[in-house]
């Protein structure tokens, strides 16, 4: 995954790239909430 590192910043980031994906994931598939 894209969480490796441990810092705040870096736990931000991976949370940012989770909740984008999952926000794509969800205008490509309307159904998938």
């Amino acid at each position: 995954m894209h969480c490796v590192f441990v810092t705040s910043i870096h736990l931000h980031y991976c949370y940012y790239i989770l909740l984008l994906h999952f926000v794509e994931k969800g205008r490509a598939y309307p159904g998938s909430w």
